[in-house]
């Protein structure tokens, strides 16, 4: 185990070497204020981790599940995380791996009692949850991480879905109001597997998340689920790639989010059907809410599909909230501060909704 993590360290200090630093010019980060923001990361990733992280998990005691700190996983998994444009984070990561948790569900296990996952930093610090579940296997996971003062977060999820596995996963990211968060998310969903995932970040004052979606076998499903109120100056900066490597499955994406005051949301999607991956059935949304004229929104989803016979569609939409919606909690004697904040709770909740009637039951 020694000369293996040893290897991935040597490995990920040379690739951390090798890629281009994030800034303002580099096409990954042109958007999410990165002039203010990018530069700042550069300079903390040079020092890792050096904060405080409290780490509690809670699991039902079953046969067949396993929790281990992330020293003991198998950290060969990890070498495949692929970020979308952040080698440098993902190879920090891979470099200082020992942070975080690895959760392993035997072949056939079956869990109806959700696991809870919670991780409390303190300066910067890397939480990283590593998720392999087996053949016909299923469980429920709530990750929450929790940053207090000026925190920063450097979040790595690696999930693998063996064949029929079902997993339903929900990250939550709260901020102090100061905090800074980035987080990389990388799944993987083999044949007939079936994934359901939401994230929502709250409070930090910029939160960057990757997620890469990998489709690699038949009859998979996967359904993503974002939703996130924005206030103040907040950033909120999504990066999504859904790759479909073979064809006969579905994934699906919706990510709202409703701004206040001087927020800005990034979102960049990508549906890439890979050659042969014929009979792909893919979906991405981007739905906005605007409550401020100095909200600021970049929505650039994206299409590359290289195979026959496919149903692919993408979409976004930015727009003010539903007046008729407002002048009914109005004309009920609600103030209007509070019936903005309804409608656009209302209009969050959907995807939420929509999560958990996917739920693993």
């Amino acid at each position: 185990m020694n000369n293996t993590l040893e290897r991935i360290r040597e490995k990920a200090l040379r690739l951390a070497r090798s890629c281009a630093a994030p800034g303002p010019l580099t096409e990954d980060w042109r958007f999410g204020r990165p002039g203010v923001h990018a530069v700042e990361w550069e300079r903390v990733l040079t020092q890792g981790p050096t904060g405080n992280m409290r780490v509690e998990v809670h699991a039902p005691k079953v046969e067949g599940l396993h929790v281990l700190p992330l020293a003991e996983a198998p950290f060969e998994e990890l070498s495949t995380v692929r970020s979308i444009g952040s080698g440098r984070l993902l190879a920090m990561h891979q470099a200082h791996a020992g942070e975080g948790v690895c959760i392993i569900l035997d072949p056939g296990v079956q869990l109806h009692e959700a696991i809870l996952v919670t991780y409390a930093t303190e300066g910067i610090a890397l939480p990283t949850t590593l998720i392999l579940a087996g053949e016909n296997s299923r469980a429920d996971i709530i990750e929450k991480h929790h940053g207090e003062g000026d925190a920063k977060l450097f979040g790595v999820q690696k999930v693998e879905l063996g064949p029929r596995a079902r997993l339903s996963y929900q990250l939550e990211q709260q901020g102090s109001g100061s905090s800074q968060a980035f987080e990389i998310a990388d799944y993987t969903v083999r044949d007939g597997a079936s994934l359901h995932q939401l994230v929502q970040h709250a409070c930090a004052a910029w939160a960057r998340q990757e997620t890469t979606l990998d489709m690699l076998g038949e009859e998979g499903r996967a359904e993503l689920f974002s939703a996130n109120a924005l206030s103040g100056t907040q950033v909120l900066d999504q990066r999504t790639k859904q790759i479909h490597s073979v064809g006969n499955n579905y994934s699906n994406l919706l990510y709202k989010n409703a701004l206040d005051d001087k927020a800005t949301a990034v979102f960049a999607g990508m549906i890439l059907v890979q050659s042969g991956a014929h009979g792909s059935d893919a979906y991405q949304s981007n739905r906005n809410m605007m409550l401020s004229d100095a909200a600021l929104v970049h929505s650039l989803p994206g299409l590359e599909i290289l195979a026959d016979g496919v149903k692919c569609s993408h979409g976004s939409a930015t727009g003010p909230m539903d007046e008729e919606e407002l002048f009914y909690l109005l004309s009920r004697g609600i103030p209007r501060y509070e019936s903005q904040k309804l409608v656009a709770q209302g209009f969050l909740q959907d995807a939420v909704d929509r999560f958990h009637a996917e739920e693993i039951r």
